[in-house]
């Protein structure tokens, strides 16, 4: 090995070394903040907000032997992406440190013991994020692409859990005080975030070993309204039709009935739109298939009139666009029908850009 090569691969063993210490330090610290949250134990959680100190100190520590290490070796190629991803890497796990701290504040604001059902979600949700950390760590070290991607789908089912989890706490379920019941809300929140950042660390894994990018999120919206047969459908195959890899598009009615409009499948049939096999939908959906919509668009109403409860990561937007072409002659049901079209395809394209970016396809 020449000389060059040897000094580059010694200062990257010393720079992963340096990443490993770190990963150690933020796994102690969250395991440590979960200790004290579930016992109570104060010197503890007192202790493991001190301990973001030295964390934040080997996180800039990381930061400047990789500035030093591209400096003096100009790396191109897989070290470039190396060290490119170590950069994001320790952002990442300083956030994760920082959670921990949140949680161990958050565990001394609480007035009283947890209630047992809430202390086994918490356990049981803070085990599932501890661990997707330690697998994600795990990944990117062994530089797994397969372990990284097979990590990256976990963080989904923790989310889908702790919909659950938000929905009996707003309920009142867990606890009445409002203090305490905003000290769990935020701890639940930070145990989401540690997934969500191993996530990202799974993605720098992929990055670092193939060079394969993040790729782009792709929208599940449903559109509703009141019987499924003209707006919604409308709404459904414009956006399939103008957005057709940045979302999941379907729809539903509060009272579906009969067929889809004749009238509006003769009004999209022209623009290149085959609504014919469309029959209307309700929207009988459990609340976690509810959950797995980021978006609810109601076209008629409010979104609270068709569901009991909005899942706490579900965003939902009212477009009202009044009723729907009835009791009117052909000429007129074909001009009401361009209108929505019209009003829909922007709307839509707004939505759409602001979720994926300008240039959402």
């Amino acid at each position: 090995m020449a000389r060059y090569e040897k000094r580059l691969q010694e200062d990257l063993t010393h720079i992963r070394g340096q990443v490993r210490i770190l990963g150690d330090m933020v796994e102690k610290v969250l395991n440590d903040a979960v200790h004290a949250l579930l016992n109570r134990n104060v010197s503890l959680a007192n202790e493991t907000v001190l301990a973001d100190h030295p964390i934040n100190r080997q996180m800039r520590e990381i930061d400047r032997i990789c500035h030093g290490f591209i400096a003096r070796h100009l790396p191109s190629a897989g070290h470039l992406r190396m060290i490119s991803s170590i950069i994001r890497l320790n952002i990442a796990l300083e956030r994760v440190g920082d959670y921990a701290v949140t949680i161990s504040r958050e565990a001394l604001q609480l007035k009283a013991p947890m209630e047992e059902m809430i202390q086994r979600e918490v356990e049981s949700l803070a085990d599932e994020s501890r661990q997707i950390l330690h697998q994600a760590l795990d990944a990117f070290h062994g530089g797994s692409a397969e372990a990284a991607r097979l990590v990256m789908q976990l963080p989904g089912h923790l989310e889908t859990t702790l919909n659950g989890v938000y929905s009996n706490l707003i309920g009142g379920e867990y606890t009445r005080d409002s203090g305490d019941l905003f000290a769990i809300s935020v701890i639940l929140t930070q145990l989401k975030r540690v997934a969500d950042q191993s996530k990202s660390i799974c993605e720098e894994a992929l990055f670092a070993t193939t060079g394969e990018t993040k790729t782009k999120k792709v929208y599940s919206v449903l559109f509703v309204d009141r019987d499924n047969r003209s707006l919604s459908p409308m709404a459904e195959a414009i956006a399939a039709n103008s957005h057709p890899n940045s979302g999941r598009y379907t729809s539903g009615g509060g009272s579906p009935g009969g067929e889809i409009d004749s009238a509006l499948v003769n009004f999209m049939e022209q623009r290149g739109m085959d609504l014919s096999a469309l029959r209307p939908k309700g929207l009988d959906y459990s609340s976690g298939e509810l959950a797995g919509f980021h978006v609810i668009v109601s076209l008629q109403g409010a979104a609270t009139d068709y569901f009991s409860q909005i899942p706490f990561h579900t965003t939902y937007l009212e477009w009202d666009l009044g009723v729907p072409p009835e009791g009117l002659d052909e000429v007129e049901v074909k001009q009401r029908y361009e209108e929505i079209y019209r009003e829909l395809s922007y709307r839509i394209q707004d939505l759409m850009e602001l979720l994926r970016g300008e240039g959402a396809d």
